[in-house]
């Protein structure tokens, strides 16, 4: 997986490459086992952004499993893999710049209001945590949209370290699940808590 990862210079941490093979691992389980699903009728003509590189990288990577496990992929756990891979991507303009649309920036906004009324927690004028948390739920918000779970390994960790970040991801996400009719699941609540608590702790260091 490594291999076809660099062939395309494509970064992931070491988390998500083994979310990825877990993912990946399922799959062949399930195939073997005869169980083949499209994930909620989702496809890759129903995005709309373009995740072609993310596609290719996963024929490749099915192509180099199956030449050496002697195993064979359908089509469409093949774009589901791609629809994995793409859950990470970081959406950017041709200039580079990372992209926030209208509406992550309405729902940024209505976070950082609520947690204000429920955690008298004044967030709004603090320009670099209103970024970062942005630049969070753009990924995030992709993958509640394809009903994709990211598994987070650190989760119990995350609650027990950093229980106020968490406490205030989790009434967060619970404005997410109400404005998208998504069920967040506690691996994400997790990984917004660590976002919220890093950007927080850097926030200090800074000042």
């Amino acid at each position: 997986i490594k291999e076809v990862l660099d062939q395309y210079d494509f970064k992931m941490s070491d988390i998500a490459i083994q979310n990825l093979i877990n993912h990946i691992y399922i799959s062949m389980e399930r195939i073997n086992k005869g169980h083949i699903i499209v994930p909620r009728g989702i496809s890759l003509r129903k995005i709309n952004i373009d995740i072609s590189e993310e596609y290719q990288m996963a024929k490749q990577l099915c192509c180099t499993i199956e030449e050496r496990m002697k195993f064979s992929f359908p089509d469409c756990e093949t774009e589901y893999i791609a629809i994995h891979l793409a859950g990470k991507k970081m959406f950017q303009s041709d200039e580079g710049n990372f992209v926030v649309t209208q509406e992550v920036t309405d729902l940024v906004n209505e976070i950082i209001i609520k947690v204000r009324e429920r955690f008298h927690l004044d967030l709004s004028g603090n320009l670099d945590l209103i970024l970062g948390l942005s630049k969070h739920l753009v990924p995030m918000l992709f993958r509640l949209e394809l009903y994709m779970n990211m598994r987070n390994p650190l989760l119990n960790q995350i609650k027990e370290n950093y229980l106020y970040a968490y406490t205030i991801s989790e009434y967060a996400c619970s404005i997410i699940e109400k404005n998208y009719h998504r069920k967040v699941s506690d691996d994400e609540i997790g990984y917004l808590a660590a976002c919220l608590n890093y950007m927080a702790s850097e926030i200090a260091r800074a000042e």
